[in-house]
């Protein structure tokens, strides 16, 4: 039986105060306001700076037993080192991944807009066998992932 879940890109916007928070609500409040409508999320923040440990943790512990949470590929290893050596970015992203335990659902990668399907396909490769890899233990989960290939015929939003 498929799993299809609804959520979005996020639940952490001031721009969504009295849309579709109340107006009155405080930051710390709108994952639990969150939750009454939606059962996953995209963690969006982890493609632009590595969160803390804590704050995985909160995000697991503040939530239900069957939520998910799709986390966002952090863009330090495909944009940034263009994923050579990316062992050194996925050291520091993954155990914190792993912290959400059986809340992690799908890691998202999304790859520069530029990159033609080749360079793309080759990257994927790269990726897939850095994340296989018991460096630096043998880990206890396999990963999901999802890929996000730009080019010029796609809407870049």
């Amino acid at each position: 039986m498929t799993d299809i879940r609804i959520g979005t890109s996020g639940f952490h916007y001031k721009h969504w105060i009295g849309r579709y928070y109340p107006a009155d609500i405080k930051p710390g409040e709108m994952l639990a306001h969150y939750l009454r409508d939606f059962d996953t999320v995209e963690l969006n923040n982890t493609f632009y700076h590595l969160p803390k440990e804590e704050s995985f943790d909160t995000w697991r512990k503040s939530t239900p037993h069957d939520f998910l949470f799709a986390v966002k590929g952090s863009r330090f290893i495909t944009h940034m080192i263009k994923l050579k050596d990316p062992q050194r970015g996925l050291g520091n992203f993954l155990p914190r991944a792993e912290r959400l335990r059986s809340k992690l659902g799908p890691i998202l990668w999304q790859l520069p807009p530029k990159w033609k399907q080749p360079s793309a396909c080759a990257a994927w490769s790269l990726l897939l066998k850095s994340c296989a890899s018991p460096t630096p233990a043998a880990r206890p989960q396999c990963w999901r992932c999802a890929w996000r290939v730009r080019t010029p015929a796609a809407p870049s939003s």
